[in-house]
């Protein structure tokens, strides 16, 4: 849903960008990676967590990727975290990752920040129905998709607000596995409601 509006990098500019990032270290590709893929800020404890590494070599890959100016130090909510600061660089660096490598780390960042954030995850539920979908878990994301509607809902976002019920009526068939036949038939009822709602609010009546 996301990166399909991404336009493909230029070749000379991804060869540019290949150079730049050829004497990173493992540790600092790893990072990169991880930061790459985040719709979220990430710290520390949860880029060792994401990337498996120790705390020193992820500092060590962040110390890298700040001197090449390739990732900035955010400091919120009374943390400091950290993003990649190259929408091209990341193109990169995903599209030249192998795509269950992808899926595996979507999955660890969604577990990452569900984690952190379970008695508040209202703050963060865009960003987990992302990762959970991309990361190829319907379970987890379905629900997560139709709470990010619902906000967005509320905030009169309601043509973005159907778009995560599309994606997450896509997805109902396989999370449905994982629910009773009546909660899942429950939800789906839901999700057609919501759609019919958010499509009337838009005027597309033949839809």
């Amino acid at each position: 849903e996301v990166r399909e509006l991404v336009l493909p990098v230029p070749r000379t500019l991804r060869e540019i960008i290949r150079k730049r990032l050829a004497p990173m270290t493992p540790s600092g590709r790893a990072v990169a990676l991880a930061l790459a893929l985040s719709r979220f800020n990430l710290d520390v404890d949860l880029l060792c967590e994401v990337t498996s590494l120790d705390e020193g070599a992820v500092l060590s890959g962040l110390d890298e990727l700040v001197s090449n100016r390739l990732v900035r130090e955010v400091h919120r909510g009374g943390a400091d975290r950290f993003e990649l600061d190259r929408n091209r660089v990341a193109d990169v660096l995903i599209d030249e990752t192998a795509p269950e490598e992808v899926v595996r780390l979507h999955r660890r960042i969604a577990n990452g920040i569900e984690v952190r954030h379970r008695r508040r995850t209202d703050a963060v539920v865009e960003a987990l129905a992302h990762h959970f979908a991309l990361g190829l878990w319907p379970a987890k994301a379905v629900p997560y998709l139709t709470q990010s509607a619902e906000k967005l809902s509320q905030r009169a976002f309601v043509a973005e607000a159907l778009s995560r019920i599309d994606r997450a009526l896509a997805l109902e068939p396989e999370a449905r596995r994982y629910l009773t036949l009546d909660e899942a038939d429950r939800r789906l009822a839901d999700l057609l409601l919501a759609r019919a709602k958010a499509l009337v609010h838009l005027g597309r009546w033949k839809d």
